[in-house]
């Protein structure tokens, strides 16, 4: 496939936006407009009785679920964050799973050696490669500056023609951020993060894919791992979750596992941000189980 072509049939009037004119990182695959629209196009086209799910997800997977009447059941991991399922349940149901902080390339490529009836979510793990045979989404937005954008690869050929995007209205607060501070722009930011819940399938707009092909990919994965391994050389002896770097790959954030208290308030105090993954699995967990330690205990630090 060819790169995003930015041109237009208008000339004259007044000047675009200069953009770099690059190559998508994922130009082979079907673009979406978000990583749940990209779930819910798969399970739109895929027959299945059962989706089974891992608690530890985030809520807008169980709620595009739900909208469409999909029966689903869900399942633990354990402490390398690997599902805990048996092989007949792989064998006979549309089973997701989650590349958790991007760092669990193995799991998904040795799920994928046995199984082919997954859904591979790599919303997390924007660089790492798509295994053929295999329905995989990643999300654009968790790793750059855009309000949307999201990419499927969908192994077996029966396509949704789907109406374009348009995310002009979307960018407000990365806007704001760059004119005014990332503080000034969060409640722009949790508007347009509410508006994506009734949001329809739709195909990239034209904003976003003009921005994504204007990113220097090569440069984001060599900061993006200098970072990664910056923070786990000075914290790995106390990060309570352990990380394999023999396969390192450009990450989104670098987990950091720790039972310090109040530690999240100390960041925030010094204007470094941290998310929370993810709150809604607090209510479908008990307090001694794993995914809800993870939820509490887990500070995603920023590396890029």
């Amino acid at each position: 496939m060819k790169s995003f072509n930015m041109m237009t049939k208008e000339v004259g009037g007044y000047f675009g936006l200069e953009l770099k004119s690059g190559k998508e990182f994922h130009s082979a695959s079907i673009h979406l407009n978000t990583d749940r629209n990209c779930f819910e196009y798969l399970i739109k086209t895929i027959k299945s009785k059962k989706i089974f799910i891992p608690y530890f997800i985030c809520d807008t997977m169980l709620e595009r679920l739900k909208i469409n009447k999909i029966n689903f059941e869900f399942y633990h991991i354990d402490n390398e964050l690997s599902p805990i399922v048996s092989s007949e349940i792989l064998k006979n149901n549309i089973f997701l799973y989650a590349n958790y902080f991007g760092l669990k390339q193995n799991i998904v490529s040795n799920l994928s050696s046995k199984y082919t009836n997954l859904i591979i979510d790599n919303s997390q793990a924007f660089f790492s490669p798509h295994i053929m045979g295999i329905n995989t989404f990643y999300s654009a937005r968790k790793f750059f500056g855009v309000p949307d954008g999201a990419y499927l690869y969908k192994e077996k050929k029966k396509l949704i023609i789907l109406e374009e995007d348009h995310s002009l209205y979307r960018m407000k607060h990365l806007l704001i951020r760059l004119d005014s501070g990332v503080e000034k722009g969060y409640k722009a930011f949790k508007l347009i993060e509410k508006s994506f819940m009734n949001l329809p399938v739709r195909a990239m707009s034209k904003l976003i894919r003009a921005v994504l092909c204007s990113i220097s990919y090569e440069k984001v994965q060599s900061v993006c791992r200098q970072n990664f391994l910056y923070l786990h050389k000075k914290l790995q002896n106390i990060n309570k979750i352990w990380i394999n770097i023999s396969n390192l790959n450009a990450h989104m954030v670098y987990p950091f596992m720790t039972n310090t208290k109040r530690l999240k308030e100390k960041f925030i105090k010094n204007k470094i941000f941290l998310a929370t993954y993810w709150l809604n699995v607090l209510k479908l967990v008990d307090e001694d189980q794993l995914e809800y330690k993870l939820v509490n205990k887990i500070l995603p630090l920023t590396i890029y």
